[in-house]
Order: structure tokens, then sequence, then C-alpha cells
């Protein structure tokens, strides 16, 4: 597992979806994506450009915040994208007394929004760490590593 990493400079929604399909090129199955960020900080717009590069029509895609988990189906790799919103979570314990620690597991592609609510439960491995920091309303510096 090896992605470009580093950290990017985005000046506007523009930059970053440009960062965002860079990344998706070279997604294969079976990788965790580990969002972090403030409220706002965009975590939410870099996946749905991601899925989008996929074949996930806009209008299919959403934000799981109060139904914790949407799943999509990879059409050019014949897997599952799993997207997750634990903003609402309280704890590790409720990710994984909702049995979604399986999906860390699995071959599927997991991108995980709120991501520090379960970090310790991560598999080491197979993640890759992106963190949105807000610099202004349109500025953001993208943080790429692997875990």
């Amino acid at each position: 597992m090896a992605f470009i990493t580093g950290k990017f400079q985005s000046n506007n929604l523009d930059d970053t979806r440009t960062i965002a399909s860079n990344l998706a090129k070279e997604i294969k199955s079976s990788t965790v994506f580990a969002f972090y960020g403030d409220l706002g900080a965009g975590k939410t717009t870099f996946i749905q450009t991601v899925l989008r590069f996929f074949g996930i029509p806009s209008h299919q895609i959403q934000s799981p915040t109060f139904s914790y988990l949407h799943t999509y189906e990879d059409l050019k790799n014949d897997t599952a994208i799993h997207h997750f919103d634990l903003y609402r979570l309280k704890s590790k314990q409720d990710f994984l007394s909702l049995g979604f620690e399986e999906y860390l597991e699995s071959n599927d592609v997991c991108f995980i929004e709120w991501a520090e609510k379960i970090d310790e439960i991560l598999p080491l491995n197979k993640t890759v760490k992106i963190k949105i920091n807000s610099i202004s309303e349109l500025k953001r510096e993208i943080e790429i590593t692997n875990a």
C-alpha cells in the first residue's frame, strides 16, 4: 500500500477536488481512509469527489451523518465502498457494538470521517490518514500519510 503522501495546499474547492482525484487514481481494494478535520473542513467533499471518480452518481452520494454508514458498489473494481461518518458516535465501543469492525478487515474500501473516534482500532497495515486543516474560508492544508 503506497499512496502519494505529503502536505498539499488547496486554495479553493477545485484544488481539493484535484487532490482527491489524484488519490482516487491510486485506490485499490482493502484500504481504509481515515479522515481528520474540523466541521466544514472538507472531508465529505473530498470523499464525494473520490466516489464520483469510481462512477457513483452525484445524486446517490450522501453523508451518512445520521445512519453512520452508506455502502456503494464500485463498478470499476467490483468491490464495495463503505463511507462512515462517525460525528455522532460517542466512543469506539459504540463502533464495535454496531459490528462495524468487520468492514475494517474486509477487502473493501472504507472512508471514515471523524476517524479520531476509533483511531486506536484502525488497521495499521492498510490505513491511509488524511488530515484536512482549514487555513481560511477556502484555503486548506491536506496531509496524507500511511498509518
